[in-house]
C-alpha cells in the first residue's frame, strides 16, 4: 500500500507498507538411510515409523538391511564392478552384488524455505526557490523492514526404492530447524542545489542491520550478529555547458553489504570482528541530448573492500585450529574495477531508432597480503574476476507505433570460470526479437488493448549465463511468449 500527500506545491510526502510471505522445498534423493539411533545389532529405528529423532549428528549410513530389518555390510572378499555412484564413491559398500539377499534403502531428504517480510518507509520532499527560478531540493526518508527467515531440513524413508520414490509422511530425523529474526532500519537525507549552469548534489544514508539465529530444537546456542554501517556519502556535479544538450557531469557514492544468515547456518564459526563488506564508486562522464542522436560517455572506477573470507582450520592458513566447528570468517582484500560505458541512441525515422551501448571493464582480486590465505581461496592476485565480460555490446533496431517491432543483438566476451585453472568460458551472441500490436489501429473501440510477442533467443544459442566461483549455469534455450493487455 503507498500513499501520496501534496502538502503544498513545495512540500510532498509519501508513505508505504509491505509485507511478503513465500515459502518452498527442495528435494534430494541420496541413495541410503543415515544412521540417527544407535540399535545395535537389531532392526534400524528409522526404519520402523517411529517418532523423529530431533537434531542430533549421524552416526554413519544405511545402505542394505537383511529380511529383518537390521543393516548389513558387503560379503567379505566380495569384488565390486561399480566405479562410482552419484552420491559418493564406488565400490562394495554401493553394489548390490555384494548383498546377496538384502534390500536397499532410500531417503527422500526435504529443505524446507521460508521467508516474512513487512515493512514500511516515509520519504519527504522540500523544495526551495531562490532568484532567478533556481533553487534547492531537500530529500529525506526512513524505511524500516522486520523480517523472519525459517530453514530447516527433515529426512524421510522411501517406502519401497525399487518399485517408486513414493516416502514416508513421517520423517525419520529432523536434522535442524532455524528462524534466522533480522531487522534493517535505514534513514538518508540528500540536497540537491542549482545555481547558474552547476547542480550540485550531496546525500548522506546508514543502515542499521541485526539478524541472528534461533534453534528450534533448544540445541543449538541463539547466534546473533550486528553489521551497521557507517555514515556513507553521495555526491555529484552536473555541468550544463554553453553548448546546448551537452552536460558534463562527476559523481560519487558509497555502498555496503550487510552481514547476510547465511553466515550464520554453520554452528561454532566464528564471526568476531567480522565486518560487512563496503564498495566505493567513482563517475566521469559526457552526455548530449540533440532532436535526433542522444551521446553519452561514462569512465567508472570501483573499489570493493573487506571481502569476507571464511577459513577453515584444515588449511594451513587458519586463524585457530581450535575453533569449534571448524574454522572462522574474516575480511580481507577485495576487487578493483574499472571501464568505460559507451551509448548512442539515433533517431532514423519518426518512429524508428537505432540504440547502441558498448562496455569495456577490467576486474581484478586484490589479494589478502598473506600468501597462504590466498592459496587457500585460489585467488592469484591481479587475475580476472570469475564471471565478469571484459566486453558487452548491443545493438538494437526498434519501431514504436500501433505496428511495432524490435530486434536486438547483444554480444558476451569470454568470461573466467575457474579460479584454480585456466578455464574461461565461450564469448557468445545472442538475439531477441518482439512485435507488438495496438489495438487503435483497427478502431477507437479497442484503443486500450494491445498484443506482444516476444522471442529471446532467438537464435536457440548455447551459452554459459550465470558464473560464480568454479561453477557455471546452462543459459536459458530459446523462449517465446505472447501476452495480451487491457486497460480500462
Amino acid at each position: 500500500m503507498k500513499a501520496d500527500w501534496s502538502v503544498s506545491d513545495l512540500i510532498s510526502l509519501s508513505a508505504g507498507a509491505y509485507n511478503h510471505h513465500n515459502w518452498g522445498r527442495g528435494d534430494w534423493l541420496p541413495p541410503y538411510i543415515v544412521d540417527v539411533v544407535d540399535d545395535g545389532d537389531g532392526p534400524e529405528s528409522e526404519l520402523m515409523g517411529r517418532a523423529p529423532v530431533r537434531g542430533g549428528t549421524q552416526l554413519g549410513v544405511i545402505r542394505f538391511v537383511d529380511s529383518n530389518g537390521a543393516a548389513v555390510g558387503p560379503t567379505p572378499g566380495c569384488a565390486s564392478s561399480y566405479i562410482f555412484n552419484y552420491y559418493g564413491s564406488g565400490g562394495p559398500e554401493v553394489d548390490p552384488a555384494c548383498h546377496p539377499g538384502a534390500s536397499a534403502v532410500q531417503s527422500y531428504r526435504h529443505s524446507h524455505y521460508g521467508k516474512n517480510r513487512l515493512g514500511v518507509n516515509i520519504d519527504g520532499e522540500w523544495s526551495a526557490l531562490f532568484g532567478g527560478g533556481r533553487g534547492s531540493v531537500l530529500r529525506a526518508g526512513i524505511w524500516y523492514e522486520n523480517s523472519r527467515r525459517d530453514l530447516g531440513r527433515d529426512w524421510h524413508r522411501i517406502l519401497d526404492p525399487a518399485i517408486n520414490f513414493k516416502w514416508d509422511e513421517r520423517a525419520y530425523w529432523h536434522q535442524y530447524e532455524w528462524e534466522f529474526p533480522q531487522g534493517v532500519f535505514k534513514w538518508y537525507a540528500e540536497e540537491t542545489l542549482y545555481f547558474g549552469p552547476f547542480e550540485l548534489t550531496g546525500g548522506l544514508k546508514q543502515y542499521l542491520v541485526s539478524v541472528s539465529r534461533d534453534d528450534q530444537f533448544g540445541v543449538d546456542r541463539t547466534l546473533d550478529v550486528d553489521s551497521d554501517s557507517k555514515l556513507l556519502f553521495s555526491g555529484g556535479v552536473t555541468y550544463e555547458t554553453p553548448v546546448e544538450g551537452l552536460d558534463l557531469f562527476v559523481g560519487y557514492a558509497e555502498n555496503f553489504r550487510a552481514i547476510g544468515s547465511n553466515l550464520l547456518e554453520v554452528p561454532g564459526r566464528s564471526l568476531d570482528r567480522l565486518e560487512p563488506e563496503t564498495a566505493s564508486n567513482v563517475d566521469v562522464g559526457v552526455q548530449y541530448a540533440g532532436e535526433r542522436v542522444a551521446l553519452s560517455a561514462t569512465l567508472y572506477s570501483i573499489d570493493f573492500d573487506n571481502r569476507i573470507f571464511y577459513l577453515g582450520p584444515q588449511t594451513p592458513a587458519g586463524p585457530n585450529y581450535l575453533i569449534p566447528g571448524g574454522g572462522a570468517y574474516f575480511n580481507a582484500g577485495g576487487i578493483e574495477t574499472s571501464g568505460v560505458e559507451l551509448a548512442a541512441t539515433v533517431a532514423l525515422t519518426g518512429r524508428t531508432s537505432l540504440y547502441s551501448a558498448l562496455t569495456l571493464n577490467d576486474s581484478k582480486y586484490v589479494g589478502t597480503d598473506d600468501p597462504l590465505v590466498d592459496a587457500s581461496q585460489g585467488i592469484v592476485p591481479g587475475t580476472d574476476v570469475t564471471g565478469v565480460p571484459p566486453r558487452l555490446w548491443v545493438v538494437s533496431l526498434d519501431r514504436d507505433g500501433p505496428l511495432g517491432g524490435g530486434l536486438s543483438a547483444k554480444y558476451t566476451a569470454s568470461r573466467r570460470v575457474s579460479l584454480t585453472a585456466d578455464w574461461y568460458t565461450d564469448a557468445y551472441w545472442t538475439v531477441d526479437a518482439y512485435v507488438s500490436f495496438r489495438g487503435e489501429a483497427l478502431s477507437d473501440l479497442f484503443r486500450s488493448t494491445e498484443f506482444s510477442i516476444v522471442a529471446n533467443n532467438l537464435l536457440d544459442t548455447p551459452y554459459l549465463s550465470a558464473i560464480t566461483e568454479n561453477a557455471a549455469w546452462l543459459g536459458a534455450a530459446r523462449t517465446i511468449s505472447m501476452t495480451a493487455t487491457v486497460s480500462f
